[in-house]
């Protein structure tokens, strides 16, 4: 089995620099043309069934990858993005000026350290494997699964299923509308690509 992890378009927070995780932000234009450009590059693909974060951005570029599919979109909350809590809608400068405090112990630990009501990394990695596994033993092996979310979530899946500490997350970039896929074997799980972002090139649509 074949899993396609894709990451959401750009919106305005991304170009922005501006923190969110739960907050529904729409694709802007060059995320909805990221997003078109994964569909057809996903096209001649066969998928079996599109599982998708709830959150708007994300439901966008699936329904992008579903019009060229023969497969319904299914929305698991479990996928979303890190809950970024109080510094939702903030830049990092923001963030510095209201939560000095916070922001330093975050900075200190940002694996173990939640966001000031909201989540930690290692929450994150909970519940995002979690829903992987769930999605991985309701099909069967030879399919070929697309899961369509965030930056942080799959940089949590790519933890879980490569073992490394996730005091290192942060060293795993994941760009907009890019492909990581992992193989799924009977006893054996296997990253063969990361941010994979060649079909964004050509477009002009790569960051």
């Amino acid at each position: 089995m074949n899993i396609l992890l894709v990451r959401h378009g750009e919106t305005d927070y991304n170009a922005q620099g501006r923190m969110y995780g739960h907050a529904q932000v729409s694709l802007n234009a060059r995320g909805l043309a990221q997003a078109r450009a994964v569909a057809k590059r996903l096209s001649a693909v066969p998928i079996a069934r599109i599982y998708s974060s709830d959150l708007v951005r994300a439901v966008q570029t699936a329904a992008e990858i579903a019009a060229l599919q023969q497969a319904s979109v299914h929305y698991d909350a479990g996928l979303r993005e890190q809950h970024v809590g109080d510094w939702e809608h903030l830049t990092i400068p923001e963030v510095v000026e209201r939560y000095p405090h916070h922001y330093a112990a975050h900075s200190a630990d940002p694996a173990h350290t939640p966001y000031s009501n909201g989540e930690s990394f290692t929450m994150l990695q909970q519940r995002a494997y979690a829903s992987l596994n769930a999605i991985i033993a309701a099909h069967q092996n030879g399919e070929t699964i697309c899961v369509v979310c965030h930056g942080g979530t799959i940089n949590a899946i790519v933890c879980a299923v490569l073992e490394l500490d996730i005091a290192h997350h942060r060293k795993l970039w994941i760009d907009n509308c890019s492909l990581t896929t992992v193989r799924i074997s009977a006893d054996q799980r296997h990253l063969i690509g990361l941010n994979d972002h060649a079909h964004l090139v050509d477009m002009g649509t790569h960051p």
